[in-house]
């Protein structure tokens, strides 16, 4: 459904308000407008915003083109519509085609429905084949850059300034502060997190992300959707006139923006709010009082499968697993989850591989099966898209293989239709190990186990999943984990003959001992780092 002349009126809705702009590629942006002002004033920002000729521009609303010296409020435009760019492009003979005709576009009716209209084929409106190919050449470019910043294929967000916050330890476990100094009155968002604000003067911002599962109930999970991340905010009274909520549901295509709220938690109470704007990738909260503030989407008849996600995928490279391990995450596209993955995986020294995370939109509760070359193991091989809290540990695909000499090709479909939704090649080089990263996480291990060696010999428990696990991955064999096991006798003289065993072998060794540990005791590995 397309956003049309169901929104809020701009003859009541105030000075100014929020439009999306649809181009020819398909990509939708959203455009803050004052109602007063003309169709011309709306190309010159149109323009602006996506570099094209403001003479070659038509700009069509419910099927009509805009008159340049009528206002938008006179022209009917209102809050949340859909605008559509129609160019003209310069042939060979010097004249105008259109590309593609204003027939093509949909009329919106006064109940919100696309008007299917026909389709003109008339040669006077056929566009060079030249012309065509660039701009299929364009699309691509603007779509490949999308998917490299993890944005949506289709929808381009705010571009507004951005400003890098102090990231400070917090005042609980595993908390993680950031302080946004801005500097002076305007709109910035944060490169961290993508919460945007709207300031009348400097200001610091402190914020942190909060818990939607500590947070919201039982029975309100029931109705509402979890639709991004949920944000305690800091800052001076009357300093922020406005706040941009991240969220992930896709508007490409339109949608119910009147399912959209933004929840305030204030001691331990949910309120609902409704956003002054809703933009591609964000909900506009204005004259905010800050607690606890996130994105909510209502769920319609349990209609929530209906709604579309911008997704993303994440490939890391578990350096300490077997021979060569990736980890497949999907995930909302959340800078939460990123984060808590991302912790995750640091803590196992993995490597992320860079690759266009940006899925085709998706859908909470259905299933996506992962497919590969035949030397590939991949265990699962389906993923449920799901909003899982970050704390709780998020679901992955392994994909396992000896060696890569080749690339592979992976592919993404969705389980029901099979319909391609992702796809991308991993080579040789993006999974191989740097030198100095390999020496650095043996220095590691030997660095722990010389400075915590009379530690270990003494503290070391229960000897036998060390010893299993030790195995697993060929660090000794059956002969040497018998040479170990016939000491049993005494704790510490098995401790101390395993500690030999592996100083004997050398900086890997030593290394997977250390790994193990982390694993099998991280409560005396924690305890032994933060005592030296």
């Amino acid at each position: 459904m397309e956003h049309g002349p169901t929104g809020s009126s701009a003859a009541a809705g105030g000075a100014q308000g929020t439009i999306f702009i649809r181009e020819l590629s398909g990509r939708v942006s959203d455009l803050n407008v004052r109602w007063e002002d003309t169709g011309l004033d709306l190309k010159r920002r149109v323009m602006q915003k996506t570099g094209l000729d403001v003479d070659g521009l038509r700009l069509i609303f419910a099927g009509k083109t805009l008159e340049d010296a009528r206002s938008l409020r006179h022209q009917r435009l209102t809050n949340h519509c859909t605008v559509h760019v129609l160019l003209h492009l310069r042939g060979g003979d010097g004249g105008i085609s259109s590309l593609p005709p204003v027939s093509d576009f949909p009329a919106v009716t006064a109940q919100g429905r696309e008007k299917a209209q026909p389709h003109s084929s008339s040669p006077d409106n056929a566009v060079p084949e030249e012309q065509t190919r660039e701009a299929r050449r364009a699309v691509a470019a603007f779509r490949y850059s999308a998917m490299l910043k993890g944005k949506c294929k289709r929808c381009v967000g705010e571009i507004l300034p951005e400003v890098t916050p102090e990231i400070v330890p917090g005042t609980e476990e595993n908390r993680t502060v950031y302080r946004a100094h801005i500097p002076s009155a305007g709109s910035f968002h944060c490169s961290e997190t993508g919460l945007g604000f709207e300031v009348s003067a400097a200001v610091t911002v402190e914020y942190e992300y909060g818990s939607w599962a500590e947070s919201l109930s039982p029975s309100a999970r029931q109705e509402w959707m979890v639709a991004g991340p949920l944000f305690r905010i800091r800052a001076e009274p009357d300093t922020v006139r406005a706040v941009h909520l991240p969220h992930f549901v896709c508007l490409a295509d339109g949608g119910d923006l009147s399912s959209c709220q933004i929840a305030h938690f204030e001691a331990g109470h949910m309120t609902l709010e409704t956003p002054a704007r809703i933009h591609l990738f964000h909900a506009v909260l204005e004259n905010p009082s800050f607690s606890q503030l996130g994105v909510l989407w209502r769920k319609i008849r349990s209609t929530v499968t209906f709604i579309p996600i911008h997704s993303l995928v994440l490939i890391y490279r578990a350096l300490r697993a077997a021979d060569i391990t990736l980890h497949l995450y999907l995930i909302p596209n959340d800078h939460s989850l990123r984060k808590a993955i991302e912790k995750e995986e640091t803590k196992w020294e993995s490597k992320l591989i860079p690759k266009p995370p940006q899925t085709n939109a998706l859908y909470f509760g259905s299933q996506y099966e992962v497919s590969g070359t035949s030397e590939l193991n991949i265990t699962p091989d389906q993923l449920e898209l799901c909003y899982r809290s970050p704390a709780d540990q998020q679901s992955y695909i392994e994909l396992y293989m000896t060696a890569m000499e080749e690339e592979i090709k992976l592919h993404m479909k969705d389980r029901k239709n099979g319909k391609l939704v992702w796809k991308t090649f991993v080579r040789p080089g993006d999974v191989k190990i740097p030198a100095a990263s390999s020496q650095t996480l043996t220095a590691r291990g030997v660095s722990f186990v010389k400075k915590h060696r009379k530690q270990l010999r003494r503290r070391m428990g229960v000897i036998y999943p060390i010893l299993a696990r030790l195995r697993d991955i060929e660090a000794m064999n059956s002969d040497e984990e018998e040479e170990v096991l016939s000491m049993q006798n005494k704790q510490k003289v098995m401790n101390n003959a395993l500690l030999q065993l592996v100083e004997r072998k050398g900086a890997q060794a030593q290394e997977e001992l250390y790994q193990t540990l982390r694993e099998t005791d991280p409560y005396l590995v924690q305890d032994l780092e933060q005592s030296s």
